[in-house]
C-alpha cells in the first residue's frame, strides 16, 4: 500500500528530525575535566604570581583561552596545546615547561642556533684567548669547570701580555656561575650585574677572589683562585646570535668594565633569569622572573648589542686584536 504525504507533512518531519539532531549535538558539548581545571589553575597561578610580564597580561582572558583549549581532554598528557598556549602568551621567550614524561614546551620563538666555531688562532702571543662554552652540571662539576677555565687563564698569563679575548660565540647558556667564576680573573673583583624583577627589586651579582655571589649569598666558590699578573690589560669580548641566556649574562658582566670592548653580533635575546617551580604531577616550570642588568643597572631582557658590529668571524678576531694592540 502506498502512503501519500503532503508537502506540509514532509516539512514537519524535517523540522522534527533537525530538532532531534540539534538536541543530540547539545549533549555532545565538551566540558572541562575538573582534574584538568585544577592543574591549569595551579600552573596559571604560578605564572600570575611570578612572571616578569605579569603586570602586562590580561589574566582573566588568558585563563579563559587556556581552559578552552583543554576542553574534552581527560589527562595532562593530552593538553599540550593548552600548556604551549599559556607559555607563549607570557611573551618572555625564555620560559620552559618540562612535562612529567620529559616532553618540553618552550615559549622561545627566535633563533639561537649553535655555530660551528673551529680552532681560533690569535696572530700574536701578546694576547690571551679564552673561549667560554655552554655548561650545565651539579656543584662539583661546576667547581671543576670554573677551575679548568682559571687554569687555562693561568697557563696563558705572562708579564708581556697586552690583553685578552673572551669568546662567548655559540655559548647557548646553562649554569652561569661556573662561567662567571672561571672568567673572574679577567673580569676582576666587584659587582658585575644584577637581576631586576617586575617590581624593580634588585639582586646584584658579583665575583671576588674565586667566589660568585648574589648580594651577600655565596653561590659558588673555588679554592686557590688565580689572579692576573696585570689586571689593567684590555679585554675584547666576542658575541654572536648564538650567545644566549647565561652566555648573555657573561657578556653583560663585561659591559661598562674598564678597558673592555665587545665585537661581533647581537646576542640571541634571552638575557633574563628563570626560577624553577615543581608542579603536582612531577612536571616543572622554568619561569622567567627577572631581567638581567649590567653593573650600572641598565636593564637588558633582549639582545645585547656589541660595541663594534661585525658579521665576519675572521674580522671579529682581527678587529679585537687591532684594538688591543693599539
Amino acid at each position: 500500500m502506498r502512503i501519500r504525504t503532503s508537502n506540509a507533512t514532509f516539512i514537519l518531519y524535517t523540522l522534527f528530525f533537525l530538532l532531534v539532531f540539534s538536541c543530540s549535538k547539545k549533549e555532545e558539548v565538551q566540558t572541562l575535566n575538573p582534574y584538568i581545571e585544577r592543574y591549569l589553575n595551579e600552573l596559571l597561578t604560578i605564572m600570575k604570581n611570578n612572571s616578569i610580564n605579569k603586570s602586562t597580561i590580561d589574566w582573566v582572558k588568558l585563563e579563559k583561552d587556556v581552559k578552552s583549549k583543554a576542553l574534552g581532554f581527560n589527562s595532562i598528557a593530552e593538553i599540550g596545546i593548552a600548556i604551549q598556549y599559556a607559555i607563549s602568551s607570557l611573551k618572555d621567550d625564555h620560559t620552559m615547561y618540562t612535562a612529567a614524561n620529559g616532553k618540553v614546551f618552550s615559549g622561545f620563538v627566535g633563533q639561537c642556533a649553535p655555530l660551528q666555531i673551529g680552532l681560533v688562532e690569535v696572530p700574536t702571543d701578546k694576547i690571551g684567548y679564552i673561549r667560554i662554552q655552554t655548561f650545565s652540571g651539579n656543584l662539583e662539576l661546576s667547581k671543576g669547570h670554573a677551575q679548568n677555565i682559571q687554569a687555562q687563564i693561568k697557563s696563558l698569563d705572562k708579564p708581556t701580555l697586552k690583553g685578552w679575548i673572551v669568546d662567548l660565540r655559540g655559548n647557548l647558556g646553562g649554569n652561569m656561575w661556573p662561567m662567571l667564576v672561571g672568567v673572574g680573573p679577567i673580569l676582576g673583583n666587584g659587582v658585575c650585574g644584577a637581576f631586576i624583577t617586575s617590581e624593580n627589586a634588585v639582586s646584584k651579582w658579583s665575583y671576588a677572589n674565586g667566589i660568585a655571589q648574589i648580594d651577600s649569598n655565596k653561590i659558588l666558590e673555588i679554592a686557590n683562585p688565580y689572579k692576573l699578573i696585570n689586571s689593567s690589560t684590555k679585554v675584547a669580548v666576542l658575541t654572536d646570535n648564538a650567545t644566549a641566556s647565561s652566555g648573555e649574562a657573561i657578556a653583560i658582566a663585561f659591559k661598562n668594565a674598564p678597558n673592555t670592548k665587545s665585537f661581533g653580533l647581537r646576542t640571541c635575546g634571552v638575557s633574563t633569569a628563570n626560577a624553577t617551580y615543581s608542579l603536582s604531577d612531577g612536571a616543572s616550570l622554568n619561569l622567567t622572573v627577572s631581567v638581567m642588568a649590567d653593573r650600572t643597572l641598565k636593564k637588558y631582557g633582549s639582545n645585547v648589542l656589541p660595541d663594534v658590529e661585525e658579521p665576519s668571524s675572521a674580522e671579529q678576531i682581527k678587529k679585537a686584536v687591532d684594538w688591543i694592540l693599539q
